[in-house]
């Protein structure tokens, strides 16, 4: 599903910063056109969603790990843990 509705989320979010950056090093030279102004602004909160999407894609990708593979790894040190008592005299 993320894949189709966000093909390119990481670089999507680069270009987004790439572009406010460059946006920041014009406003140091120059005072930025309100039109510029606008833009930066809007950019930024863009990014600010791309990032909160990217954050519930991490978030739903641990959850559908945990629910495929379960406590896999917490069983298997278990499982060692066991085993090592029962050796110890």
């Amino acid at each position: 599903m993320w894949k189709t509705q966000l093909p390119n989320l990481p670089a999507t979010i680069q270009n987004t910063k790439d572009i406010i950056v460059l946006l920041d090093i014009l406003d140091e030279s120059r005072d930025l056109a309100l039109q510029e102004w606008n833009f930066r602004s809007i950019l930024q909160e863009h990014l600010q969603t791309l990032l909160h999407e990217q954050k519930i894609y991490w978030q739903q990708r641990g959850t559908i790990k945990w629910v495929k593979f379960g406590n896999e790894c917490t069983e298997f040190f278990m499982q060692m843990q066991q085993s090592g008592i029962s050796r110890t005299p």
